[in-house]
């Protein structure tokens, strides 16, 4: 019995870290643009549409295996590339051209933002597992405006 409690001893440290990155690492949608007439441009010099993340945490996280999507009943539509990175307290930009690629530290979604009145679409990040973690709807102005 006593080498039981050795081994948990041993295990318990794992579980506290990935717990404490988890609550201390957040992430969450912090500007959007549909209509990039003339702010930005991307790889290709287009004035696409993007979303951007924030990591609110010190710690780096590796987005690879999360999702964005621009439709509330299908938060799983683009899975961001394994690999990548949002440093602590940082950000990173993804472009929403439909290209759906990445190309060193350009990503583009397989979908573009729509704005609509009738059927307003939303800028969604979600887990590995589909659960939406963050959610804006899309409305006559970006949540930065």
């Amino acid at each position: 019995m006593k080498s039981l409690i050795i081994k948990n001893k041993h295990l318990t440290p794992l579980p506290i870290l990935l717990y404490l990155n988890i609550m201390y690492s957040q992430v969450v949608v912090n500007e959007y643009s549909a209509s990039n007439l003339t702010t930005y441009t991307d790889n290709y010099s287009m004035e696409e549409d993007w979303i951007e993340l924030y990591n609110t945490g010190d710690v780096d996280i590796d987005l690879g295996g999360y999702y964005l999507s621009d439709d509330i009943d299908e938060p799983a539509k683009w899975m961001i590339p394994q690999g990548t990175v949002i440093i602590g307290n940082g950000f990173r930009t993804f472009w929403c051209s439909g290209r759906d690629e990445s190309f060193l530290n350009s990503f583009h979604t397989n979908f573009k933002l729509k704005q609509t009145k009738e059927e307003p679409e939303h800028v969604i990040f979600s887990s590995p597992d589909g659960t939406i973690i963050d959610s804006q709807e899309l409305n006559d102005s970006p949540i930065w405006a």
